[in-house]
């Protein structure tokens, strides 16, 4: 069954940062998480003096965002997604020949090996569409994501302590590559609200570091058509995902075919209590497989509250910090 996905593009104009879960500015994550995107266009919303559009559990989800490139022979777009917790239909000999370390650093997968790991389908593909950490047939450049560190340093509030050196990694996309979404809006006024918001995040910036003029983008919309099974008991979720209660999740990971990996989620608070450090979470990422019987996709997950406890603040946060742990999720054979 093929289902079409609104996209959103983010082509860069300048580099861009993305943090780790260390907050290692010397490592940036290819990656930026649904979490993220989340709370971004919350903020822009916060700026624009529209805090009545800021929901806990908000009219539209959307996927992590993904890198794309071009096919440098159609000039059509590439889409990439994060490669699955679980194999592929191959040929098992190929997990064992002298070229399984090169399959094994493959992070991210084209749409049209997404979609056969997707419905298993057998996949023919040889060592030659792997380039690095991509996986693809089609021609692209192999250096469309390069990236640069940059020896920066942090002065001390207090005059007499020294400066201290740090060093960041900036990445750079050529033209026509960058990041992409999936995002789905239940109704056209949460479409309106979401542009809105990006309108203003393409000129101030995402990632970490945009102060100094990083992070800033063209932002575009499109489609994209993925061939999903028609139903399965299985689904994997391309978004960081939060249960919704510990039943839920119980139910959700009671079969040995489950598959995932979590990733704590916090940092430090905006504007204007940006010394302020949240509450941490723990999430799922994209690519887990969960037991959730499934047709076409659905929205799932919760939104919690990171807000620092008060008692220890020497100034109170009246709102609260929202942490989105909604997800997109399609069906996957397994």
């Amino acid at each position: 069954m093929k289902h079409t996905f609104d996209v959103i593009y983010f082509e860069f104009t300048a580099p861009l940062h993305v943090s780790n879960a260390r907050s290692d500015y010397g490592i940036s994550e290819r990656t930026l998480h649904s979490d993220t995107m989340y709370a971004a266009i919350m903020q822009s919303w916060a700026i624009l003096g529209k805090e009545e559009w800021i929901l806990k559990n908000p009219a539209y989800t959307l996927s992590s965002l993904f890198p794309y490139t071009l096919n440098t022979s159609s000039k059509q777009k590439v889409h990439f997604f994060a490669k699955p917790f679980f194999p592929a239909n191959t040929d098992n000999k190929k997990d064992q020949s002298d070229d399984a370390k090169i399959y094994k650093k493959i992070k991210f997968v084209d749409a049209w090996h997404f979609q056969h790991y997707l419905n298993q389908t057998p996949l023919t593909s040889t060592v030659d569409s792997v380039h690095g950490s991509y996986q693809t047939n089609e021609p692209i450049n192999k250096n469309f994501l390069t990236t640069d560190v940059q020896n920066r340093i942090k002065r001390p509030r207090n005059d007499s302590e020294d400066t201290v050196p740090f060093y960041t990694e900036r990445l750079f996309f050529t033209r026509g590559s960058g990041l992409f979404c999936l995002v789905h809006y239940e109704n056209e006024e949460a479409q309106k609200q979401v542009k809105a918001a990006l309108r203003l995040l393409a000129e101030n910036g995402i990632g970490t570091d945009r102060a100094v003029g990083n992070g800033q983008f063209n932002v575009s919309f499109g489609s994209l058509n993925l061939e999903l099974p028609d139903f399965s008991d299985f689904a994997i979720n391309m978004s960081l995902f939060c249960p919704e209660t510990k039943e839920d999740l119980k139910e959700m990971i009671s079969d040995e075919a489950v598959r995932y990996e979590i990733i704590k989620r916090g940092g430090w608070m905006s504007d204007p209590h940006n010394t302020y450090r949240k509450r941490s979470v723990y999430m799922f990422l994209e690519g887990s497989v969960f037991k959730i019987p499934i047709s076409k996709f659905i929205s799932k997950g919760n939104t919690v509250d990171l807000k620092p406890d008060n008692a220890i603040l020497p100034h109170k946060v009246t709102n609260p910090v929202w942490r989105v742990g909604k997800a997109l999720f399609l069906p996957v054979k397994r």
